[in-house]
This record gives C-alpha cells, structure tokens and sequence, in this order.
C-alpha cells in the first residue's frame, strides 16, 4: 500500500474518532452547558437550583426540554442528511460535498464559542450543523475502505462505524477540560481551529469524486495528485490497471437481477427490520437525550459528574463493540458452509441470529435502565449500538440487490430518523405527568419486546427467496 492510501485510512479513522459522531457525546457538553446557566432563562424563582462545587445551576423542566430539544435535531439532522449524501457525493464530488461539511462544522464550533447564556437559541443551529457534517464525514468515509482491497474492506468500514460511535469522546474531552477550569469558549475557539484537519484532508488525501468500489492503488491518483501545480507529473488519464475485480466484485448476486426498487418496498421483511431499527434507536436515542436528567433523577450532583465521565470513557470504547456483530455474522456463515447448507440458508441464519442478539441486548438495556443500574446500561447500550446499525447494513447488502443499497438504505435510515425525533414528544410528556421515566421505561421494554417479531419472520423465512 502507498504512503499516501495508508494516510488517507489512518485519517479517515482520526476523522471519524474527532470530527464526525461527536454529537452523541451530547450528556457531556450538556452537563456544561446546564452549569453555564444555558437556558436557565427559562426558569423563573419558583424552580428548583441545584448546587454543584459552589456554583448554582438553575435548572427546571422548561430548560431540560429545551437541551432535549438540541440534541433531537441534530440527530435527526444527521439522519436525514444521509439520505441524500450519495446523491450529493455522486453530482457534486467529495471535495465540493466534504467542503460543506467542514464549514458547517467549523461555524458550529464558532457559535458554541461565541454563544452566551442570554443566546442560548445558538445552540440550535450549531449542534444541527455539527450533526450534518457528521453525515458527510461519515458516508465520505465509507469509500476510503476500497483501497485496502477486499480482504479487509468490510472490517474496515465496520470499524469506521464504530469510531464514529466513539466520537462522544470529544465532548468528554471537553468536559474534563472545563472541570480543570478552561473557560468553555476558549476551548470551542481551540476546538474550530482543529477543524483545519479536516480541511487539509479533504484536499489533500481524498479525491475529487469518488473512490471506485474495486481500484488498484498504483495507478489511481487522488488528492494532492489533482492539484493543478501536480497534474503534468500525475496523468489522471484512465488506465485499465486502475480497476480491477477482485473475488467480491466478481461474484454474481444472489438476488434477482430483474428485482425492482419496487418489489423490495412490497416485503414484509423490510418492514419489519424499518420497524425493528427504528425502534431499537428510539430507545437508544431517547437515552441520550434524557441522560443527565434520570442520572440526576436518583443520584447527587457530585455523582453525576462521575457517572458522566464514566459513560463518555465506555462511548469511546464503541469501536471494540463493532465487530461483535461482524463475528457472529461470518460466524454463523462459516458454519452454514460446514453443515453444507445452501448459500441463502446460510445468509439468512445469520441475519436471524443478528437481529435475534439485537432485540435481547434492547431488552436488558431496557431492564439495566428500570432497575437504576448505571453501569449496565452504560454497557448494553454501547453493545446495543454495534449490533442494531451494523445489523441493518449487513441485512440490507446481503437480502437485497446490491443495485438498491443505497436507496433502501436511506429510505430506513430516514425512518429510522424521523422515529427518533419522537424522543423529544416522549420526553416532554414524561416531564409532564412521569418525570422519573417510570412508565416510559417500562413502555419501552415492552417494545424492545416487539422487535424479536423481525427475527421471528426471518426464521420462518428460512430457505425462501427474499427479493
């Protein structure tokens, strides 16, 4: 592999670690925020304060909403957003694409920065810009597994996705810093200049348009190589050696080739798993954005800071989770082919299995979250997340054809999008008339019970054509 390719996958992973999945470290720079009196506005004399290290902390339901209400948008932000990046990334090119994607990410940083309490509404369209180029990033990134070959393409790109999980970290960074006394703008101001790596890599270690699925590094120039000062020394005339097939691209599609777009929204199973991701991220979700308010709910505000650090440190450990569910997949595969079983079986066992652990780690993070055990949910929930979005991928790419990935992709992941914002209608109503989530919990166990009826129809599904 050349320098320049070996560069381009180390940054991609630095990228998705710092820049890209930052917003569900969300807890963390929510617990700044609360104690820099953001939204407190919004509370009149008659609220409750709470006191931490001699320093007062107005908080009341309106203002708890109001944090709940940033972090739903960014997260649906970042979900609808994806639904269009391939589109954009094949019309516009990745330097055009990526460069948007900085800039929102650049003056997201800045309003943080310059935001006060008094304009507390910044945080609105910083965290929503933040959240679109997280998209960006991330989708940009995928296609940078093409140079490593085939042989390690898929666990790269699983531990692209599990980085990005891990990208709470920087807000924990954040957080630490600000409890060591670092003035919370100072630190933003530091944060956008950071950015510049990103600007630096779009130009001079991504291509201008794409990547191609099956490339040989030797002969494709990208990046710096692009540049007009470069373009006499590199030729980026097409050569034949640039493509070339590879065990993965050769292999014909065990779908129908003459399966529609159409005929795959008419399966049962698509819906099923629509329903089964999005459920399984609505409860996810809902306990991002309702952290620090059950945290605060049972333990002392000194606590809460621990357990908040302790819950960014086990978020940064995502990337170890991702490819949990990659083993159990190719684990269930390779025993198929032991016991001579045909091809479709075999994917199918699979996809059951996946989903079956998907829906069991929903239900005992459901269960660690009723019973206040901190700590167990913080587990679950890390695990829950490595399986339930490489789940869907992996179910997706194997049971459908491969010309309909991307749309039947970004057709979940925007309804998967859209049932997470109902988290912020959940958790007003749960402020409301059941502010220790008593009933809310116990509503969402009974739904993480309901997503074992996906696993179920693929288990009577076994040996039939799905598409």
């Amino acid at each position: 592999m050349e320098i320049q390719s070996a560069l381009t996958l180390v940054t991609a992973f630095l990228e998705n670690l710092f820049f890209a999945g930052i917003i569900f470290g969300w807890p963390s720079l929510q617990y700044v925020l609360q104690r820099e009196g953001y939204f407190s506005y919004l509370c009149d004399e008659t609220t409750g304060n709470h006191t931490l290290q001699n320093r007062t902390e107005k908080v009341c339901e309106e203002s708890e909403e109001s944090f709940n209400l940033v972090f739903t948008l960014s997260l649906f932000s970042l979900c609808i957003f994806a639904v269009f990046e391939g589109h954009l990334l094949d019309r516009f090119g990745t330097w055009i694409v990526r460069s948007f994607g900085t800039f929102l990410l650049t003056l997201g940083c800045i309003l943080i920065a310059v935001s006060t309490p008094a304009t507390s509404w910044l945080l609105y369209p910083a965290m929503i810009f933040m959240g679109i180029s997280g998209s960006t990033f991330l989708i940009s990134n995928m296609p940078v597994a093409n140079l490593a070959g085939s042989q390690t393409r898929g666990l790269i790109i699983t531990f692209l996705n599990g980085i990005f999980d891990s990208g709470a970290v920087v807000f924990l960074i954040i957080k630490s810093a600000y409890d060591f006394g670092y003035d919370l703008k100072h630190v933003f101001h530091v944060y956008a200049w950071c950015t510049l790596f990103t600007w630096l890599r779009t130009f001079a270690l991504m291509p201008s348009q794409r990547i191609p699925f099956s490339v040989t590094t030797k002969n494709f120039f990208y990046g710096w190589k692009e540049w007009v000062c470069f373009k006499k020394r590199y030729d980026k005339t097409e050569d034949p050696d640039i493509f070339t097939t590879d065990d993965e691209s050769a292999a014909a599609n065990i779908q129908e080739v003459g399966t529609t777009f159409g005929d795959c929204l008419r399966k049962v199973l698509f819906w099923s798993n629509a329903f089964h991701l999005s459920t399984t991220s609505l409860r996810i979700n809902f306990y991002f954005g309702s952290f620090i308010t059950w945290i605060d709910s049972f333990e002392s505000p000194s606590n809460s800071s621990h357990l908040t650090n302790v819950f960014g440190i086990m978020l940064l450990c995502g990337f170890i989770a991702a490819p949990l569910n990659g083993l159990l997949v190719d684990g269930v595969i390779k025993f198929s082919k032991i016991k001579s079983l045909p091809t479709k079986v075999g994917l199918l066992r699979a996809a059951f299995a996946s989903m079956l652990m998907t829906s069991v780690l929903a239900i005992l993070l459901s269960v660690s979250v009723i019973t206040q055990s901190s700590y167990a949910s913080f587990a679950f929930l890390v695990i829950t997340r490595a399986f339930v979005y490489g789940g869907n991928t992996t179910f997706l790419a194997m049971h459908f054809p491969e010309k309909h990935f991307g749309k039947l992709y970004g057709l979940t992941t925007a309804i998967a999008g859209t049932a997470s914002s109902l988290q912020y209608a959940l958790f007003q109503l749960a402020s409301s008339v059941d502010p220790t989530f008593y009933f809310i919990n116990y509503s969402f166990l009974v739904v993480a019970c309901l997503t074992l009826v996906h696993p179920l129809l693929l288990s009577l599904q076994e040996g039939i054509k799905l598409c």
